[in-house]
Parts: C-alpha cells; sequence; structure tokens
C-alpha cells in the first residue's frame, strides 16, 4: 500500500526504528492550569504508550491516530 505524503512524514509514528526510541512526539498539551509533570503519550512501533513518574503502560495500536497509517505493515513505499 502506497503511504501518503502525509503518513511518510508523520513525526508521531516515525520517531523509532527498531527497539530504539530516536524521538519522543508527545500527543497530550501541558496544560498550563494543571501540568502533569512527567506524563507522556506516544506512538512507540504498533503500540501506544502512556507512562507517568509511577506507571507505564502499552496497548497496540494498528493504526496512527494521526495520520492514519496502518503500523504493523514491514513493507512502505
Amino acid at each position: 500500500m502506497k503511504l501518503t505524503k502525509k503518513q511518510k512524514n508523520c513525526p508521531y509514528c516515525h520517531t523509532s526504528t527498531g527497539n530504539d526510541v530516536i524521538g519522543v512526539i508527545d500527543l497530550i498539551a501541558t496544560n498550563e492550569e494543571d501540568p502533569l509533570a512527567g506524563d507522556l503519550i506516544y506512538i512507540w512501533e504498533d503500540r501506544l504508550r502512556y507512562e507517568t513518574d509511577t506507571h507505564n503502560v502499552a496497548r497496540r495500536i494498528y493504526y496512527c491516530p494521526m495520520c492514519g497509517r496502518y503500523l504493523l505493515n514491514e513493507e512502505e513505499e
């Protein structure tokens, strides 16, 4: 399946290679009135990860919620 330009350049789902995280682009914005220091929600491989100072949760997802790219496809054009 051909990727669209948006999918090829999506920074949310193209920030890791293999098991190495190149950069984490947080999917949530910091609320200035009530910031939750250390909370991150990001995509890593085929997982949506939620990290806090005390918890770390990962759930498998099949599509990037930002661009719609199918995450389990090994072949990308």
